[in-house]
């Protein structure tokens, strides 16, 4: 069994969920509006516009950069939309992605999101900690003074009994749900 959104090409007016997640403790859904034209079979995707919602949450997230690719998954045509998502940067608002000219997805198709996750580029960036690339356990002693315990993250468990074999899951940030399944229904 597999869990996965729909999304409806035809429709360009309204925005459809594409993907849902949680970063630095707040949890968010990313939102693609999509111009189209039909062809034979399915779609071209003109553009698509991005909008990350922030519902619950202390830090704000937002959508760095985002680029849409082919992806042939046997005679049916999928795309691959990589989301670039980043801390402390302004939510709410349209972003546009970056598409190979001439992408089509079939009807029946995929959409796959493919999320990574910008780091901070500190431990410590206007009062937040970079707890997603980073890990902090009780302080230390360094010169007569306490100080926080930080090493890098390395890939943890998925679960008690599944070992995280891809070591570039490091590198998105957040190693839970890093992607999602979108089917083009129409």
């Amino acid at each position: 069994m597999d869990l996965i959104n729909c999304v409806d090409l035809s429709n360009e007016s309204d925005y459809q969920n594409i993907y849902s997640s949680q970063l630095y403790g707040t949890f968010f859904m990313v939102y693609a509006k999509f111009s189209t034209e039909t062809c034979e079979g399915g779609y071209k995707i003109k553009s698509i516009t991005l909008r990350l919602l922030n519902y619950k949450g202390p830090i704000n997230l937002g959508i760095a950069r985002a680029k849409l690719i082919q992806k042939r998954d046997g005679d049916t045509k999928s795309a691959k939309l990589k989301i670039e998502v980043q801390a402390l940067k302004p939510s709410n608002i349209d972003v546009g992605v970056e598409i190979v000219p001439g992408l089509e997805c079939s009807i029946g198709g995929d959409i796959y999101v493919d999320r990574s996750l910008k780091p901070l580029g500190s431990d410590f960036v206007d009062g937040v900690f970079e707890n997603e690339f980073r890990y902090r356990e009780g302080f230390e002693k360094k010169d007569d003074r306490l100080v926080p315990v930080t090493e890098a993250r390395k890939p943890v468990p998925r679960n008690d009994y599944d070992e995280i074999e891809d070591s570039t899951i490091a590198l998105k940030g957040g190693y839970l749900c890093p992607e999602s399944t979108n089917k083009v229904v129409r």
